[in-house]
């Protein structure tokens, strides 16, 4: 067990130092080279998603299964894995407001941006 939970520690901060290269790198990236990045960013919008929904998840599942024990240490790695996660949509919204920082807040700000249709609204709240 005492492995087990230095490798969470270890991986938090592995985790924490990956998102500081992210907001380091991918906005820059999706500014001045958006056709090669534009097959990845699919990739990252699925993978920052999905540790979103790690984040919402292994509380719960950790207070309801008490009994199993490599669960509740994995509650500790709910800082880094929601950090990378932000990091993720933050370098995207830095990208647009690099580009068209007007439009971009224009955006936020109409009707359309909001609207549940192909459910825009859950991705924007989450």
């Amino acid at each position: 067990m005492k492995t087990y939970l230095t490798s969470i520690k270890r991986l938090q901060t592995f985790l924490l130092f990956i998102s500081i290269l992210v907001l380091l790198v991918l906005p820059e990236a999706l500014v001045f080279f958006p056709d090669a990045m534009g097959r990845i960013t699919d990739g990252l919008y699925t993978v920052a998603h999905t540790m979103l929904f790690f984040v919402m998840v292994i509380r719960p599942l950790a207070d309801m299964l008490r009994g199993v024990s490599w669960i509740r240490p994995l509650v500790i790695l709910r800082k880094g894995v929601g950090v990378l996660s932000a990091s993720i949509i933050v370098s995207f919204i830095i990208a647009k407001v690099m580009v068209a920082p007007y439009e971009y807040l224009g955006d936020v700000a109409s009707y359309s941006y909001w609207s549940l249709n192909n459910l825009a609204l859950f991705a924007h709240l989450a």
